[in-house]
Protein backbone atom coordinates (compact mmCIF):
# COMPACT_ATOMS: atom_id res chain seq x y z
CA UNK A 1 0.00 0.00 0.00
CA UNK A 2 1.30 3.45 -0.94
CA UNK A 3 -0.05 6.05 1.47
CA UNK A 4 -0.98 9.65 0.70
CA UNK A 5 0.02 10.65 4.22
CA UNK A 6 3.38 12.29 4.59
CA UNK A 7 5.57 9.73 6.31
CA UNK A 8 8.80 11.05 7.78
CA UNK A 9 11.49 8.95 9.47
CA UNK A 10 13.22 10.74 12.34
CA UNK A 11 16.64 9.47 13.42
CA UNK A 12 17.71 10.70 16.89
CA UNK A 13 21.50 11.05 17.09
CA UNK A 14 23.74 12.36 19.85
CA UNK A 15 27.47 12.13 19.22
CA UNK A 16 28.30 12.66 22.91
CA UNK A 17 26.57 9.46 24.03
CA UNK A 18 27.73 8.22 27.42
CA UNK A 19 28.96 4.68 26.80
CA UNK A 20 30.28 4.90 23.21
CA UNK A 21 30.82 8.50 22.06
CA UNK A 22 30.49 9.07 18.30
CA UNK A 23 29.25 5.51 17.92
CA UNK A 24 27.22 6.57 14.88
CA UNK A 25 30.45 7.08 12.94
CA UNK A 26 31.96 3.75 14.00
CA UNK A 27 32.47 1.28 11.13
CA UNK A 28 30.48 -1.92 10.78
CA UNK A 29 31.93 -3.72 7.80
CA UNK A 30 31.90 -1.40 4.79
CA UNK A 31 29.60 1.28 6.25
CA UNK A 32 29.39 3.48 9.31
CA UNK A 33 26.68 2.64 11.83
CA UNK A 34 24.56 5.66 10.91
CA UNK A 35 24.99 4.93 7.20
CA UNK A 36 23.44 1.50 7.77
CA UNK A 37 20.43 3.15 9.45
CA UNK A 38 19.94 5.56 6.54
CA UNK A 39 20.42 2.73 4.03
CA UNK A 40 17.64 0.70 5.67
CA UNK A 41 15.23 3.65 5.74
CA UNK A 42 15.78 4.38 2.05
CA UNK A 43 14.66 0.80 1.37
CA UNK A 44 11.22 1.51 2.89
CA UNK A 45 8.57 2.05 0.19
CA UNK A 46 6.43 4.45 2.26
CA UNK A 47 9.04 6.74 3.85
CA UNK A 48 9.09 10.02 1.94
CA UNK A 49 11.70 11.91 3.96
CA UNK A 50 14.50 11.12 6.42
CA UNK A 51 15.53 13.61 9.13
CA UNK A 52 18.50 13.24 11.47
CA UNK A 53 17.61 14.94 14.79
CA UNK A 54 20.55 16.13 16.89
CA UNK A 55 20.96 18.46 19.90
CA UNK A 56 22.70 21.81 19.55
CA UNK A 57 26.20 20.71 20.61
CA UNK A 58 29.49 21.51 18.92
CA UNK A 59 29.95 17.83 18.03
CA UNK A 60 26.71 17.89 16.02
CA UNK A 61 28.43 20.02 13.37
CA UNK A 62 30.10 16.81 12.21
CA UNK A 63 26.66 15.68 10.99
CA UNK A 64 26.33 18.48 8.42
CA UNK A 65 28.56 16.88 5.78
CA UNK A 66 27.19 13.42 6.58
CA UNK A 67 23.59 14.52 6.01
CA UNK A 68 24.55 16.27 2.78
CA UNK A 69 26.41 13.23 1.45
CA UNK A 70 23.51 10.93 2.34
CA UNK A 71 20.94 13.37 0.87
CA UNK A 72 18.90 13.51 4.08
CA UNK A 73 17.73 16.37 6.30
CA UNK A 74 19.44 17.52 9.50
CA UNK A 75 17.44 19.11 12.32
CA UNK A 76 19.38 20.77 15.16
CA UNK A 77 17.33 21.24 18.34
CA UNK A 78 18.09 24.35 20.38
CA UNK A 79 16.40 23.06 23.55
CA UNK A 80 17.87 21.00 26.38
CA UNK A 81 20.39 18.51 24.95
CA UNK A 82 18.80 15.76 27.06
CA UNK A 83 15.25 16.50 25.87
CA UNK A 84 14.80 13.74 23.27
CA UNK A 85 11.00 14.01 23.30
CA UNK A 86 11.09 17.75 22.62
CA UNK A 87 13.71 17.32 19.91
CA UNK A 88 11.66 14.74 18.01
CA UNK A 89 8.35 16.55 18.45
CA UNK A 90 9.68 19.91 17.20
CA UNK A 91 11.16 18.13 14.16
CA UNK A 92 7.83 16.37 13.46
CA UNK A 93 6.04 19.72 13.56
CA UNK A 94 8.63 21.48 11.40
CA UNK A 95 8.52 18.80 8.69
CA UNK A 96 4.71 18.48 8.95
CA UNK A 97 4.74 14.71 9.22
CA UNK A 98 1.37 12.98 9.25
CA UNK A 99 2.98 9.73 10.33
CA UNK A 100 6.19 9.76 12.34
CA UNK A 101 8.63 6.87 12.22
CA UNK A 102 11.30 6.87 14.91
CA UNK A 103 14.35 4.92 13.75
CA UNK A 104 17.06 4.87 16.39
CA UNK A 105 20.47 5.91 15.11
CA UNK A 106 22.13 2.99 16.89
CA UNK A 107 20.19 0.16 15.21
CA UNK A 108 21.96 -0.96 12.01
CA UNK A 109 19.67 -3.98 11.51
CA UNK A 110 16.34 -2.20 11.01
CA UNK A 111 14.08 -4.28 8.76
CA UNK A 112 12.45 -2.16 6.00
CA UNK A 113 9.45 -4.49 5.37
CA UNK A 114 8.65 -4.36 9.09
CA UNK A 115 8.67 -0.56 9.05
CA UNK A 116 6.36 -0.59 6.02
CA UNK A 117 4.04 -2.99 7.87
CA UNK A 118 3.85 -0.55 10.79
CA UNK A 119 3.14 2.38 8.47
CA UNK A 120 0.43 0.45 6.65
CA UNK A 121 -1.36 -0.22 9.93
CA UNK A 122 -1.51 3.53 10.62
CA UNK A 123 -2.95 4.33 7.19
CA UNK A 124 -5.85 1.91 7.67
CA UNK A 125 -8.54 4.51 8.37
CA UNK A 126 -10.97 1.79 9.47
CA UNK A 127 -9.04 1.54 12.74
CA UNK A 128 -7.73 5.12 12.90
CA UNK A 129 -4.89 4.03 15.22
CA UNK A 130 -2.57 6.51 16.92
CA UNK A 131 0.44 4.21 17.22
CA UNK A 132 1.63 0.67 16.58
CA UNK A 133 2.69 -2.19 18.85
CA UNK A 134 3.85 -5.71 18.03
CA UNK A 135 1.69 -8.71 18.87
CA UNK A 136 3.37 -11.26 21.15
CA UNK A 137 3.77 -14.84 20.01
CA UNK A 138 4.04 -17.46 22.77
CA UNK A 139 4.50 -14.56 25.22
CA UNK A 140 7.51 -13.32 23.26
CA UNK A 141 8.00 -10.25 21.09
CA UNK A 142 10.01 -9.93 17.87
CA UNK A 143 13.70 -9.11 17.88
CA UNK A 144 13.21 -5.57 16.52
CA UNK A 145 14.66 -2.63 18.43
CA UNK A 146 14.69 1.11 17.96
CA UNK A 147 11.57 1.56 15.81
CA UNK A 148 8.30 3.34 16.63
CA UNK A 149 5.51 4.55 14.39
CA UNK A 150 2.81 7.00 15.47
CA UNK A 151 0.58 9.83 14.30
CA UNK A 152 2.09 13.26 14.81
CA UNK A 153 -0.72 14.39 17.12
CA UNK A 154 0.26 11.63 19.56
CA UNK A 155 3.85 12.88 19.71
CA UNK A 156 2.63 16.43 20.32
CA UNK A 157 0.35 15.20 23.10
CA UNK A 158 3.08 13.00 24.61
CA UNK A 159 5.42 15.99 24.58
CA UNK A 160 2.88 17.95 26.63
CA UNK A 161 2.35 15.25 29.29
CA UNK A 162 5.99 14.09 29.64
CA UNK A 163 6.54 15.97 32.86
CA UNK A 164 9.77 14.55 34.34
CA UNK A 165 13.38 14.54 33.08
CA UNK A 166 13.32 10.74 32.86
CA UNK A 167 10.24 10.84 30.60
CA UNK A 168 11.87 13.38 28.30
CA UNK A 169 15.33 11.82 27.95
CA UNK A 170 14.18 8.73 26.02
CA UNK A 171 11.97 7.66 23.11
CA UNK A 172 8.48 8.56 24.37
CA UNK A 173 8.40 6.26 27.42
CA UNK A 174 5.26 8.08 28.57
CA UNK A 175 3.18 5.98 26.18
CA UNK A 176 5.61 3.24 25.13
CA UNK A 177 6.08 2.19 28.77
CA UNK A 178 2.44 2.99 29.57
CA UNK A 179 3.47 5.35 32.38
CA UNK A 180 0.19 7.30 32.39
CA UNK A 181 -2.41 4.84 30.99
CA UNK A 182 -5.33 7.08 31.96
CA UNK A 183 -3.96 9.93 29.85
CA UNK A 184 -3.71 7.77 26.73
CA UNK A 185 -6.96 5.84 26.96
CA UNK A 186 -8.28 7.76 23.93
CA UNK A 187 -5.31 6.74 21.74
CA UNK A 188 -6.23 3.71 19.63
CA UNK A 189 -3.53 1.11 19.13
CA UNK A 190 -2.76 -0.90 16.00
CA UNK A 191 -1.36 -4.33 16.84
CA UNK A 192 0.71 -6.04 14.16
CA UNK A 193 2.20 -9.50 13.93
CA UNK A 194 5.46 -9.76 12.03
CA UNK A 195 6.80 -12.85 10.27
CA UNK A 196 7.65 -15.87 12.43
CA UNK A 197 11.39 -15.61 11.71
CA UNK A 198 11.62 -12.44 13.79
CA UNK A 199 10.23 -14.27 16.83
CA UNK A 200 12.69 -17.15 16.51
CA UNK A 201 15.60 -15.66 18.47
CA UNK A 202 16.10 -13.12 21.25
CA UNK A 203 19.19 -10.95 21.24
CA UNK A 204 20.03 -7.26 21.42
CA UNK A 205 20.66 -5.66 18.02
CA UNK A 206 21.41 -2.07 19.00
CA UNK A 207 24.87 -0.57 19.53
CA UNK A 208 25.51 1.11 22.88
CA UNK A 209 28.90 -0.27 23.95
CA UNK A 210 32.19 -1.53 22.47
CA UNK A 211 30.91 -5.08 23.03
CA UNK A 212 27.87 -4.35 20.86
CA UNK A 213 30.10 -2.93 18.14
CA UNK A 214 32.34 -6.02 18.27
CA UNK A 215 29.25 -8.22 17.95
CA UNK A 216 28.10 -6.39 14.82
CA UNK A 217 31.50 -6.56 13.14
CA UNK A 218 32.03 -10.23 13.98
CA UNK A 219 28.58 -11.06 12.60
CA UNK A 220 29.21 -8.94 9.49
CA UNK A 221 32.50 -10.77 8.81
CA UNK A 222 30.91 -14.20 9.32
CA UNK A 223 28.07 -13.40 6.92
CA UNK A 224 30.46 -11.96 4.34
CA UNK A 225 32.62 -15.10 4.51
CA UNK A 226 29.47 -17.17 3.92
CA UNK A 227 28.51 -15.06 0.91
CA UNK A 228 25.47 -13.57 2.66
CA UNK A 229 24.31 -10.04 3.32
CA UNK A 230 24.31 -8.02 6.51
CA UNK A 231 20.57 -7.91 7.12
CA UNK A 232 18.33 -8.95 9.96
CA UNK A 233 17.07 -12.21 8.46
CA UNK A 234 20.56 -13.47 7.68
CA UNK A 235 21.77 -12.40 11.14
CA UNK A 236 18.92 -14.37 12.75
CA UNK A 237 19.82 -17.45 10.67
CA UNK A 238 23.45 -17.12 11.79
CA UNK A 239 22.52 -16.76 15.48
CA UNK A 240 20.24 -19.78 15.36
CA UNK A 241 22.98 -21.86 13.69
CA UNK A 242 25.90 -20.51 15.76
CA UNK A 243 24.56 -19.18 19.08
CA UNK A 244 28.10 -18.59 20.37
CA UNK A 245 28.03 -15.21 18.60
CA UNK A 246 25.48 -14.05 21.17
CA UNK A 247 28.10 -14.40 23.92
CA UNK A 248 30.05 -11.41 22.54
CA UNK A 249 27.60 -8.86 23.96
CA UNK A 250 25.42 -11.08 26.14
CA UNK A 251 26.50 -9.16 29.26
CA UNK A 252 25.26 -5.80 27.95
CA UNK A 253 22.25 -4.59 29.91
CA UNK A 254 19.85 -2.14 28.29
CA UNK A 255 19.50 0.95 30.45
CA UNK A 256 15.96 1.53 31.65
CA UNK A 257 14.35 4.88 30.98
CA UNK A 258 14.59 5.91 34.65
CA UNK A 259 18.17 4.70 35.28
CA UNK A 260 20.61 7.46 36.33
CA UNK A 261 23.73 7.98 34.23
CA UNK A 262 27.14 7.34 35.78
CA UNK A 263 30.30 8.89 34.32
CA UNK A 264 33.73 7.53 35.21
CA UNK A 265 37.19 8.88 34.42
CA UNK A 266 39.83 6.13 34.48
CA UNK A 267 43.51 7.04 34.82
CA UNK A 268 45.80 4.13 33.91
CA UNK A 269 49.57 4.51 33.99
CA UNK A 270 52.03 2.37 32.01
CA UNK A 271 54.66 2.22 34.71
CA UNK A 272 57.98 0.45 34.36
CA UNK A 273 57.67 -3.09 35.63
CA UNK A 274 54.04 -3.45 34.62
CA UNK A 275 53.91 -2.75 30.87
CA UNK A 276 50.32 -3.10 29.74
CA UNK A 277 49.03 -4.64 32.98
CA UNK A 278 47.08 -1.56 34.10
CA UNK A 279 45.62 -0.97 30.65
CA UNK A 280 44.50 -4.58 30.33
CA UNK A 281 42.87 -4.54 33.75
CA UNK A 282 41.36 -1.13 33.11
CA UNK A 283 39.84 -2.10 29.78
CA UNK A 284 38.21 -5.18 31.36
CA UNK A 285 36.77 -3.21 34.29
CA UNK A 286 35.57 -0.49 31.89
CA UNK A 287 33.82 -3.09 29.73
CA UNK A 288 31.84 -4.34 32.74
CA UNK A 289 31.03 -0.80 33.89
CA UNK A 290 29.64 0.00 30.42
CA UNK A 291 27.98 -3.33 29.59
CA UNK A 292 26.44 -4.30 32.91
CA UNK A 293 25.99 -1.00 34.72
CA UNK A 294 25.43 1.39 31.82
CA UNK A 295 28.25 3.70 32.91
CA UNK A 296 30.16 6.02 30.62
CA UNK A 297 33.93 5.47 30.90
CA UNK A 298 36.71 7.62 29.48
CA UNK A 299 40.42 7.02 30.00
CA UNK A 300 43.23 9.46 30.72
CA UNK A 301 46.70 8.14 29.81
CA UNK A 302 50.07 9.79 29.41
CA UNK A 303 51.46 7.69 26.53
CA UNK A 304 50.42 7.70 22.88
CA UNK A 305 50.84 3.92 22.62
CA UNK A 306 48.47 3.54 25.58
CA UNK A 307 45.91 5.71 23.81
CA UNK A 308 46.21 3.67 20.61
CA UNK A 309 45.86 0.40 22.54
CA UNK A 310 42.68 1.50 24.32
CA UNK A 311 41.13 3.09 21.24
CA UNK A 312 41.38 -0.25 19.40
CA UNK A 313 39.24 -1.66 22.23
CA UNK A 314 36.57 0.97 21.65
CA UNK A 315 37.42 3.15 24.65
CA UNK A 316 37.42 6.94 24.42
CA UNK A 317 40.81 8.21 25.60
CA UNK A 318 42.51 11.51 26.44
CA UNK A 319 46.26 12.10 26.51
CA UNK A 320 47.70 13.80 29.58
CA UNK A 321 49.01 13.33 33.09
CA UNK A 322 46.87 12.93 36.17
CA UNK A 323 47.31 16.59 37.10
CA UNK A 324 45.08 17.41 34.07
CA UNK A 325 42.08 15.88 35.81
CA UNK A 326 40.41 19.18 36.63
CA UNK A 327 40.61 20.23 32.96
CA UNK A 328 39.05 16.98 31.72
CA UNK A 329 36.46 17.03 34.51
CA UNK A 330 35.30 20.52 33.59
CA UNK A 331 34.00 19.24 30.25
CA UNK A 332 32.31 15.99 31.28
CA UNK A 333 31.43 16.29 35.01
CA UNK A 334 32.47 12.84 36.21
CA UNK A 335 30.98 11.07 39.22
CA UNK A 336 34.04 8.92 39.98
CA UNK A 337 37.76 9.07 39.18
CA UNK A 338 39.77 5.83 39.18
CA UNK A 339 43.56 5.58 39.45
CA UNK A 340 44.86 2.20 38.29
CA UNK A 341 48.53 2.32 39.28
CA UNK A 342 51.06 -0.11 40.70
CA UNK A 343 52.91 0.04 44.01
CA UNK A 344 55.72 2.12 42.51
CA UNK A 345 53.39 5.03 41.77
CA UNK A 346 53.98 7.89 44.22
CA UNK A 347 50.52 9.28 44.98
CA UNK A 348 51.07 12.73 46.54
CA UNK A 349 49.55 13.11 49.99
CA UNK A 350 46.58 15.47 49.92
CA UNK A 351 45.96 15.07 46.18
CA UNK A 352 42.96 12.72 46.39
CA UNK A 353 41.32 14.52 49.29
CA UNK A 354 41.74 17.74 47.34
CA UNK A 355 40.00 16.19 44.32
CA UNK A 356 37.04 15.10 46.40
CA UNK A 357 36.65 18.61 47.77
CA UNK A 358 37.27 20.69 44.64
CA UNK A 359 35.43 18.52 42.09
CA UNK A 360 32.86 16.71 44.26
CA UNK A 361 33.83 13.27 42.93
CA UNK A 362 34.41 9.89 44.49
CA UNK A 363 37.98 8.58 44.16
CA UNK A 364 39.16 5.00 43.68
CA UNK A 365 42.70 3.60 43.65
CA UNK A 366 43.45 0.12 42.28
CA UNK A 367 46.77 -1.62 42.95
CA UNK A 368 48.45 0.91 45.26
CA UNK A 369 48.24 1.18 49.06
CA UNK A 370 50.81 3.89 49.78
CA UNK A 371 49.91 6.70 52.16
CA UNK A 372 48.62 9.10 49.51
CA UNK A 373 46.46 6.39 47.95
CA UNK A 374 44.80 5.57 51.27
CA UNK A 375 43.06 8.95 51.12
CA UNK A 376 40.82 7.55 48.35
CA UNK A 377 37.19 6.80 49.08
CA UNK A 378 37.89 3.23 47.94
CA UNK A 379 41.16 1.32 47.60
CA UNK A 380 41.13 -2.05 45.82
CA UNK A 381 44.13 -4.33 46.30
CA UNK A 382 44.02 -7.37 43.95
CA UNK A 383 46.10 -10.17 45.48
CA UNK A 384 46.01 -13.96 45.59
CA UNK A 385 46.14 -13.86 49.37
CA UNK A 386 43.39 -12.30 51.47
CA UNK A 387 44.31 -8.70 51.99
CA UNK A 388 45.04 -7.81 55.61
CA UNK A 389 45.19 -4.00 55.54
CA UNK A 390 43.05 -2.77 58.42
CA UNK A 391 41.17 0.19 56.93
CA UNK A 392 37.45 0.53 56.19
CA UNK A 393 38.02 1.95 52.71
CA UNK A 394 40.35 -0.88 51.58
CA UNK A 395 39.00 -3.98 49.84
CA UNK A 396 41.41 -6.66 48.81
CA UNK A 397 41.93 -10.29 47.99
CA UNK A 398 41.73 -12.81 45.20
CA UNK A 399 38.15 -11.88 44.23
CA UNK A 400 39.48 -8.61 42.78
CA UNK A 401 42.13 -10.17 40.52
CA UNK A 402 41.11 -9.35 36.94
CA UNK A 403 41.71 -11.99 34.27
CA UNK A 404 41.39 -10.48 30.81
CA UNK A 405 39.08 -11.91 28.19
CA UNK A 406 41.93 -13.01 25.91
CA UNK A 407 43.18 -15.32 28.67
CA UNK A 408 39.73 -16.79 29.32
CA UNK A 409 39.28 -17.57 25.63
CA UNK A 410 42.47 -19.68 25.42
CA UNK A 411 41.76 -21.75 28.52
CA UNK A 412 40.69 -24.79 26.44
CA UNK A 413 44.22 -24.86 24.99
CA UNK A 414 45.74 -25.36 28.45
CA UNK A 415 44.92 -29.09 28.54
CA UNK A 416 47.90 -29.74 26.26
CA UNK A 417 51.11 -28.43 27.79
CA UNK A 418 54.31 -28.21 25.75
CA UNK A 419 57.81 -28.59 27.16
CA UNK A 420 58.22 -24.83 27.16
CA UNK A 421 59.24 -22.31 29.77
CA UNK A 422 58.05 -18.77 29.04
CA UNK A 423 60.15 -15.99 30.50
CA UNK A 424 58.16 -12.81 30.88
CA UNK A 425 60.38 -9.85 31.62
CA UNK A 426 60.83 -6.11 31.33
CA UNK A 427 64.35 -6.06 30.00
CA UNK A 428 66.14 -7.25 33.14
CA UNK A 429 68.91 -9.83 32.63
CA UNK A 430 66.43 -12.39 33.88
CA UNK A 431 68.16 -15.49 32.51
CA UNK A 432 71.06 -14.95 34.88
CA UNK A 433 68.64 -14.88 37.83
CA UNK A 434 67.04 -18.26 37.11
CA UNK A 435 67.47 -20.91 39.81
CA UNK A 436 69.91 -23.64 38.78
CA UNK A 437 67.18 -26.31 38.76
CA UNK A 438 65.30 -24.35 36.07
CA UNK A 439 68.43 -23.72 34.05
CA UNK A 440 69.09 -27.46 33.98
CA UNK A 441 65.48 -28.43 33.22
CA UNK A 442 64.93 -30.10 29.86
CA UNK A 443 62.67 -27.33 28.59
CA UNK A 444 62.67 -25.01 25.62
CA UNK A 445 62.77 -21.29 26.43
CA UNK A 446 60.59 -18.55 25.01
CA UNK A 447 61.42 -15.04 26.15
CA UNK A 448 58.73 -12.34 26.04
CA UNK A 449 59.24 -8.67 26.81
CA UNK A 450 56.07 -7.21 28.34
CA UNK A 451 57.02 -3.62 27.58
CA UNK A 452 55.09 -4.32 24.37
CA UNK A 453 51.70 -5.94 23.85
CA UNK A 454 51.90 -9.38 22.25
CA UNK A 455 48.67 -10.87 20.91
CA UNK A 456 50.28 -14.35 20.83
CA UNK A 457 51.21 -14.38 24.52
CA UNK A 458 47.89 -15.82 25.82
CA UNK A 459 48.20 -18.91 23.56
CA UNK A 460 51.86 -19.37 24.48
CA UNK A 461 51.08 -19.07 28.17
CA UNK A 462 48.19 -21.54 27.95
CA UNK A 463 50.39 -24.25 26.44
CA UNK A 464 53.55 -23.63 28.50
CA UNK A 465 54.48 -25.70 31.55
CA UNK A 466 56.23 -22.91 33.46
CA UNK A 467 56.14 -19.12 33.50
CA UNK A 468 59.13 -17.28 34.92
CA UNK A 469 58.27 -13.72 35.86
CA UNK A 470 57.97 -11.25 38.70
CA UNK A 471 54.79 -10.94 40.75
CA UNK A 472 52.11 -9.27 38.64
CA UNK A 473 49.12 -9.89 36.43
CA UNK A 474 50.97 -12.48 34.32
CA UNK A 475 51.50 -14.66 37.40
CA UNK A 476 47.75 -14.74 38.06
CA UNK A 477 47.04 -15.45 34.40
CA UNK A 478 49.44 -18.38 34.61
CA UNK A 479 47.71 -20.07 37.54
CA UNK A 480 44.33 -19.47 35.85
CA UNK A 481 45.63 -21.46 32.86
CA UNK A 482 47.32 -24.17 34.93
CA UNK A 483 50.82 -22.96 34.09
CA UNK A 484 53.24 -23.09 37.03
CA UNK A 485 54.47 -19.59 38.03
CA UNK A 486 58.14 -19.40 39.01
CA UNK A 487 58.46 -15.95 40.55
CA UNK A 488 61.66 -13.97 40.87
CA UNK A 489 62.14 -11.29 43.52
CA UNK A 490 64.23 -8.56 41.91
CA UNK A 491 64.14 -6.21 44.90
CA UNK A 492 63.85 -6.52 48.67
CA UNK A 493 60.39 -4.98 48.38
CA UNK A 494 59.26 -7.94 46.24
CA UNK A 495 60.16 -10.68 48.71
CA UNK A 496 57.27 -10.45 51.17
CA UNK A 497 54.48 -10.23 48.52
CA UNK A 498 56.08 -13.13 46.63
CA UNK A 499 56.21 -15.23 49.80
CA UNK A 500 52.54 -14.49 50.52
CA UNK A 501 51.68 -15.40 46.93
CA UNK A 502 53.24 -18.84 47.23
CA UNK A 503 51.64 -19.54 50.61
CA UNK A 504 48.22 -18.88 49.10
CA UNK A 505 49.05 -20.70 45.85
CA UNK A 506 49.54 -24.02 47.65
CA UNK A 507 45.81 -24.41 48.22
CA UNK A 508 44.18 -22.38 45.50
CA UNK A 509 41.25 -22.99 43.16
CA UNK A 510 41.78 -20.98 39.92
CA UNK A 511 38.05 -20.94 39.14
CA UNK A 512 37.58 -18.20 41.74
CA UNK A 513 39.34 -15.81 39.32
CA UNK A 514 36.47 -15.82 36.81
CA UNK A 515 34.66 -12.71 38.08
CA UNK A 516 37.37 -10.23 39.07
CA UNK A 517 36.34 -7.43 36.70
CA UNK A 518 32.70 -7.80 37.76
CA UNK A 519 33.66 -7.59 41.45
CA UNK A 520 35.82 -4.49 40.96
CA UNK A 521 33.12 -2.78 38.90
CA UNK A 522 30.45 -3.63 41.48
CA UNK A 523 32.45 -1.96 44.26
CA UNK A 524 32.92 1.13 42.10
CA UNK A 525 29.19 1.35 41.37
CA UNK A 526 28.34 0.86 45.06
CA UNK A 527 30.62 3.75 45.95
CA UNK A 528 29.20 5.97 43.21
CA UNK A 529 25.60 5.25 44.19
CA UNK A 530 26.32 6.41 47.75
CA UNK A 531 27.12 9.86 46.42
Amino acid sequence: MITEDKVVAFVPVRLTSTRLPKKHFKPIGDKMLLSWVIYRLKECRNVSQIVICAPNESESQELIDFASNEAVELFIYDGDVNDVVGRLTRAAELYQADICVLASGDCPLLNPPTIDLMIDSLTDYLYDAAYVVFEPVNDGFPIHEGILAAKRWLWVYADRVSDTPYLREHHFPVYVQNVYPEKFSHAKIASVRDRDVFYSVKHRISVDTPSDLEFMNRVYDALKDAGKGFNLEDVIELLNAQPQFKEINASVHQKTYNAPSVNVLYYAAMLQGDGYDNLLRGSEVARVLMDRFGAGVRFLVSEEKAREFLETRGVTTFIGTYDRLSEVYAKFQYDTVIFDVNAAFDMPCGFLSGLSTSMDVRTVVIGNTTNGSLEADLVIAPHLYDYIYDAPNVKGGKEFIVIRDEIKKVKPLSINKDDVMVIYSYGEPIMSLLPERLKKADLRFTIKDFSGYDVEFPKQLATAKILVTTLGVAAYEAIYLGTVPALLSLTDQDRMPTQLFYEAYKEFDPTCLDNGAENVASEIIKLTSKG
